[in-house]
């Protein structure tokens, strides 16, 4: 474990590292989402929004949220899988078989739990992820509910670092907690530091840094430490320290340059843009009220005093005779709102392209045909597959891992049988998105089979080139039905021992009494024959 002021200066190196980013993400709140402050943060300050004059790269960008959490994670659907690896499911004893059923419910039901908040926390997470390209979950084990909580983290207290194969396996958060949530946070805190706190006001909020890293004695492991970050508290020792297994922090980013450490999203792409419609549309209003309240021209010693131009009111002039000028006039402004407009357009398009609106969201225009409808939906399944992907290895399947590990080693999943260890298992994470090819793959089957039994009529050796058995299970999965639904291939492989059987059991009882009708009928012409030769013989 490190000391305390080498946390505080590996902190400062990874601020190093975040600052120019915390710039460009400033320019993306400021002008587009109105969501956290990176720099001048300020306690209990609004949202930075006095910049944000049109809400397109706000709606864009709250609608590829939505639309990337029900593409990434659907909880209501069967989307997490236990298999073992190399071996058939008749392969595996019933035992083994009840635990990787009764473990996949069991992950299914905390993900899908209102108290661990997983779909409402995974939602402000991916708000970071679409309008950052960077963001930060936590997942924690809760013993009170025998489950995981998961909790979104700010992407402005979020640091971290990676190895030389670009994965991120350093994360730092710094983090405000006041007295009284520290002494409830760490109740075994070294004395040095409770002195400290117990210096100040309940109410007296102090930085905090919670580092997660490699262990610097244990391979494979994770070592977790939290220090007093003041800066009257250099000295101080850890207040936590912990290993772990894996990383309880976990951050996606969209895409990555190569030694990149934080990820370019949406957001990112759209920020010229975004700041650029700004300014047209601040120009556009104040073009209109000057059109609905222009300014005034007020002819030479016309007014007495300073004219007054609020509706309703009254303005006192000298001498005026009819013929002369109007005293008191508006003054045209002119102005073309028609290039204003034609320009406001051309940057909306550009922002909701940006947040893959044209991409994303399926058109219900009667011009377009079902084929033209298939095609756009598999362009953009093939257009933000790298994105899926990434997201599934950096972001979602560690989280599933580590939900799965944590509730056994807690105890809520009791442990694998012994011989299912040794052959080993591993969660599989199926996404919506994933799941949409396979169904495509097995409707495109299910076409192929028809051909083939067409062509079967004419050649019916060629059945024996399918695997109905594998076929009717992978379409069954990958329409994610009941799994239940199915029996298991060990009660399948019996039923059809039973059935063959069965035949074959009826097969010898059909010879045999065959046999019988011959012998029966032998017997009958053996008596005739009898019969006809004692009335020669009389």
């Amino acid at each position: 474990m490190k000391e305390g002021s080498q946390l505080r200066d590996r902190m400062e190196q990874l601020r190093g590292f975040r600052q120019n980013w915390e710039t460009r993400w400033q320019s993306i709140s400021d002008h587009q989402l109105a969501r956290q402050d990176f720099t001048n943060v300020e306690k209990h300050r609004a949202p930075r929004d006095s910049l944000i004059f049109d809400g397109t790269a706000m709606d864009s960008w709250n609608m590829l949220t939505n639309a990337m959490q029900s593409i990434l994670a659907n909880v209501e659907t069967n989307w997490i899988y236990l298999e073992v690896e190399g071996f058939d499911e008749s392969e595996l004893e019933d035992e083994e078989i009840f635990w990787l059923e009764f473990a996949k419910e069991r992950l299914l039901e905390t993900f899908r739990s209102e108290s661990g908040r997983f779909a409402v926390q995974f939602n402000e997470t991916l708000g970071d992820f679409t309008g950052y390209g960077t963001c930060g979950i936590a997942s924690m084990y809760d013993p009170a509910l025998r489950g995981m909580r998961f909790s979104s983290r700010p992407l402005n207290e979020i640091f971290v670092d990676q190895d030389e194969h670009g994965i991120i396996d350093v994360v730092y958060r710094e983090f405000k907690l006041n007295k009284r949530q520290a002494l409830m946070s760490f109740p075994e805190m070294p004395q040095e530091v409770k002195d400290r706190l117990e210096r100040a006001s309940n109410d007296e909020e102090f930085l905090w840094i919670q580092s997660f890293e490699p262990h610097d004695e244990i391979e494979g492991k994770f070592q977790s430490q939290v220090v007093l970050a003041d800066g009257y508290t250099k000295h101080m020792p850890a207040v936590s320290e912990e290993t772990l297994d894996e990383l309880p922090l976990h951050v996606g980013r969209w895409r990555t340059d190569p030694g990149q450490r934080y990820g370019t999203g949406p957001g990112v792409n759209a920020d010229a843009f975004a700041r650029t419609l700004n300014s047209v549309v601040k120009d556009w209003i104040t073009q209109s009220q000057m059109s609905v309240r222009p300014p005034m021209l007020v002819a030479d010693d016309g007014v007495v005093g300073v004219p007054s131009t609020m509706p309703g009111s009254f303005t006192t002039i000298s001498a005026y005779h009819p013929g002369n000028q109007d005293p008191v006039r508006p003054m045209s402004v002119g102005g073309d709102f028609r290039v204003a407009d034609a320009e406001i357009t051309r940057l909306q398009g550009s922002i909701r392209r940006a947040y893959l609106h044209d991409i994303l969201q399926i058109t219900d225009s009667k011009e377009l045909t079902a084929f033209h409808v298939q095609e756009l939906t598999n362009r953009s399944q093939q257009w933000v597959a790298p994105v899926f992907q990434r997201t599934k290895v950096e972001l979602v399947q560690p989280m599933v891992n580590r939900s799965l590990n944590q509730m056994i080693k807690m105890g809520a999943i009791p442990k694998p049988p012994e011989a299912l260890q040794e052959k080993g298992y591993r969660v599989v994470y199926v996404s919506p998105a994933q799941r949409a090819t396979e169904i495509e793959q097995a409707e495109l089957t299910a076409k192929s089979i028809e051909r083939i039994v067409a062509i079967a009529e004419a050649q019916p050796e060629v059945m024996d080139n399918i695997d109905f058995d594998y076929i009717v299970r992978e379409g069954h999965r990958a329409f994610a039905a009941d799994p239940k639904a199915l029996k298991t291939r060990r009660a399948v492989k019996e039923a059809r021992e039973r059935r063959a059987q069965q035949e074959q059991q009826q097969q010898q009882a059909d010879q045999m009494l065959s046999a019988e009708g011959q012998l029966a009928a032998l017997s009958g012409q053996a008596d005739v024959a009898t019969a006809l030769n004692t009335l020669r013989r009389g």
